[in-house]
């Protein structure tokens, strides 16, 4: 028999474990993990949340350099899929682009929509405010009954996709609606520009033009090259102690081969060549985008037009000067010709009887050319 060793434990009673599993416990108290320790992906949760949590899950606080920053982490180490990048959360907190904010994080192997399981513990918890920090954020790269636009499924491999969810909190006054109705349109440019960030240099395309092939399909969609790669869904929650709560959802295919996509125009950022040198830090570089364009839709009192949204969408907006096909919530499909968006973020159509309408809800493809345009 091997040498042995002996651990103390609480009480007099001593527990023995061999060399190596004591040391593999050394390493994880030390926040380092062997390789064949690797495990499916980080695990939190938060308080009062019914998540199964790992015999091996700690709780890690990133040493922070200011006092109003604060990062909460409950996580499990040592997984090189994880779509938690929390020193690159972290930085961006003290580099200022989301000074005074407490994020917390919630990484899940596996959920059924992220959407559905923080709204879920919203609900369970009251709406508190102190159970529910504004920015609380789910993710999870496996979702396995994701819901898009009208109850439409959303197809997540396992590993191959990030679904994320982060909480809003609105102070429920006459800005509120103006800012509701823009949060899914800025979630959907601060991905673009998180992907045209951390995207490598495509062969062949200049810099400028390998912006261009990111577009926002409206309302909520980001495209590249025409396919979609994500989608972005909000959710109203509910009002509690004069705030009002919601959710914005993203899903992006990051890995997926071109049998596993879902229709014939979706794409990945894999198959687009737009793939990140370190898919992991795409989280952190969505939110810190987000986080920018939402304290400056705030800042000024939902107006879009003067925050700057109103004007990045219109220039990004692949739906705007094409033909749709407009599928209203009424049943109605109208057809014509997206000419701009409305301050509040509405979609206007030139319908083909000549008649101008502005639609604020609605399931709008461009008419291809393959389907008689």
């Amino acid at each position: 028999m091997g040498a042995r060793c002996r651990r103390p434990v609480a009480g007099p009673r001593v527990h023995p474990c061999s060399r190596a599993q004591h040391r593999a416990r050394a390493l994880h108290r030390r926040g380092r993990v062997r390789p064949r320790d690797r495990r499916p992906l980080a695990e939190a949760t938060l308080e009062g949340a019914r998540h199964h949590r790992a015999r091996h899950a700690v709780r890690r606080r990133p040493r922070l350099r200011r006092d109003d920053v604060r990062l909460p982490l409950l996580h499990r180490l040592g997984d090189r899929g994880c779509p938690v990048n929390a020193p690159a959360i972290t930085q961006l907190l003290l580099g200022g682009r989301a000074a005074g904010t407490e994020l917390r994080l919630i990484s899940v192997p596996e959920a059924t929509s992220t959407n559905d399981v923080l709204a879920d513990i919203w609900e369970r918890t009251g709406g508190e405010a102190s159970q529910n920090p504004a920015l609380s954020t789910l993710v999870t790269y496996a979702q396995t009954a994701g819901v898009g636009r009208h109850g439409r499924e959303w197809v997540s491999p396992r590993g191959k996709c990030l679904a994320a969810s982060t909480l809003v909190r609105l102070t429920d006054d006459e800005t509120a609606p103006r800012i509701l109705g823009w949060l899914p349109l800025i979630a959907g440019l601060a991905l673009r520009s998180a992907i045209l960030e951390l995207s490598p240099p495509a062969p062949g395309f200049r810099p400028d033009e390998q912006a261009a092939r990111v577009e926002i399909k409206w309302p909520n969609d980001v495209q590249i090259d025409g396919n979609k790669v994500a989608g972005i869904l909000g959710r109203v929650l509910g009002t509690r102690d004069g705030e009002l709560s919601c959710v914005v959802g993203t899903g992006v295919n990051i890995t997926l081969q071109s049998d596993e996509l879902p229709t014939p125009h979706a794409t990945s950022l894999a198959l687009s060549g737009m793939l990140p040198a370190h898919p992991a830090e795409l989280l952190p570089a969505y939110l810190a985008e987000f986080v920018a364009r939402l304290d400056a839709l705030r800042a000024a009192q939902g107006d879009a037009v003067a925050s700057g949204a109103h004007g990045e969408l219109s220039d990004v907006c692949s739906t705007l000067r094409a033909r749709v096909a407009a599928s209203l919530p009424s049943g109605e499909v109208l057809h014509g010709f997206a000419t701009e968006l409305t301050p509040d973020g509405h979609l206007v159509i030139r319908g083909d009887n000549g008649e101008t309408r502005a639609v604020a809800a609605g399931d709008v493809e461009r008419v291809r050319p393959e389907n008689g345009a």
